[in-house]
């Protein structure tokens, strides 16, 4: 099928599943109906406070995006279609159970879900989001498996502009876990990971122009910290506030891992209101590697949503960084469009870091609510960077 015919074909199955989506959430079953619970994904979970008694035919869009209807707890279940350019097109089937451990708590979350694509990767995994005492103490855990059939370029900037790769397929076994108490404003506490990871490239001879080293495969524990302050109204479709992350990770030969490096993680989402139906979103994100760091663990563009429109892994290093904005506006109940645009580089330490030849990126997009009770949009983005890429997704990119 031509990718015309893939387009129209993903996004008439994602209209199709938004039209089912209107009468309630998207293949939601209520467990009881009562107080609490946000609709929330494994990246966030963040109590939405319920809307004021008004009518709702007096309330904005907006309004009604970021103050949904709650139910006490529910299951959702989900089949979410997807494309991006490093993959190309996707199916998920996505399973979450919401619910409050104590009544008027903010809601945790368990979910579970497996995915392929058309490149032939695959994988599934489970989590949960715990929001425990009042939300004074969160706990994150995620474990799964995963294949990935990725194109791979080579390390630093020069060898992404060759635009020369070579076929990766990594398998990976993964856990982490974060426990993390509030302290005043802040959460904070340690964290721990574990990673099983085999890569295996496609020609037994690699080009000229791509040089690795590293050993292919390794089995660590990562031990860590993590810093948090979480002032968002609402973590599906944000209106205000702000959202910072501060990431710290060791690896240690000790531990299992082939070499001994630390990784520093920073990211900040900023959250405006123009006006009853506008947002501005600013996002900015940071990391470093220190140490003699395998090629597989380097920092990357095209895995999250930092500089959409390039190829995941096709720019790579120690360092990353990035920074966009993206203006919100809904229209109607259920539609709504953005635009945005970012900026970034990638460097193989902090000094070489320089503000000019900067990777560039922009785009339009538009956002369809699948949603009755919790503001979920279906994402479809077009974006330039160094090539045209289509972003098929749920929820908004930051």
């Amino acid at each position: 099928m031509p990718l015309a015919g893939k387009l129209f074909f993903l996004v008439a199955l994602m209209l199709a599943l938004a039209s089912v989506a209107q009468a309630e959430p998207l293949f939601a079953k209520p467990a009881n109906e009562g107080d609490v619970s946000d609709r929330s994904s494994l990246k966030d979970a963040d109590a939405i406070e319920p809307p004021e008694a008004q009518d709702p035919t007096e309330k904005t869009p907006l309004e009604i995006s970021s103050k949904p209807e709650l139910t006490k707890g529910e299951w959702v279940f989900a089949p979410v279609p997807g494309y991006n350019p490093s993959q190309e097109f996707s199916l998920a089937l996505m399973m979450q159970r919401i619910f409050a451990h104590e009544k008027d708590q903010k809601p945790s979350i368990f979910a579970g879900a497996v995915f392929g694509t058309e490149k032939k990767s695959y994988g599934g995994m489970l989590g949960y989001i715990g929001r425990l005492n009042e939300d004074k103490l969160r706990l994150n855990v995620f474990g799964g498996y995963a294949k990935i059939n990725s194109d791979f370029y080579g390390v630093g900037r020069d060898t992404g502009e060759r635009d020369i790769s070579v076929l990766l397929e990594q398998k990976a076994t993964f856990f982490s876990a974060q426990l993390m108490p509030k302290w005043g404003p802040v959460y904070l506490g340690p964290t721990i990971g574990y990673k099983k990871l085999d890569n295996k490239f496609d020609v037994p001879n690699l080009p000229a122009e791509i040089n690795v080293n590293d050993k292919l495969d390794s089995e660590t524990w990562v031990p860590g910290f993590k810093v948090q302050m979480d002032e968002r109204d609402n973590s599906f479709y944000p209106t205000k506030g702000y959202l910072a992350n501060l990431n710290l990770q060791f690896y240690m030969e000790s531990l299992g891992n082939v070499t001994n490096f630390q990784r520093y993680k920073a990211d900040y989402n900023y959250y405006h209101s123009l006006d009853a139906n506008k947002v501005l979103a600013a996002r900015a994100y940071f990391q470093a590697n220190v140490g003699d760091v395998p090629f597989y663990d380097l920092a990357m563009f095209g895995m999250g949503s930092d500089l959409r429109g390039y190829k995941a892994g096709k720019y790579r290093d120690k360092v990353i960084w990035a920074t966009q904005a993206e203006y919100r506006q809904r229209f109607t109940d259920h539609w709504g469009a953005v635009a945005f645009a970012g900026v970034g580089d990638v460097a193989h330490s902090v000094s070489d870091l320089e503000l000019k030849d900067l990777l560039w990126s922009g785009g339009l997009g538009a956002r369809y609510r699948i949603a009755a009770r919790n503001p979920i949009d279906f994402r479809v983005d077009v974006a330039y960077g160094d090539e045209w890429s289509w972003y098929f997704s749920v929820n908004q990119a930051f």
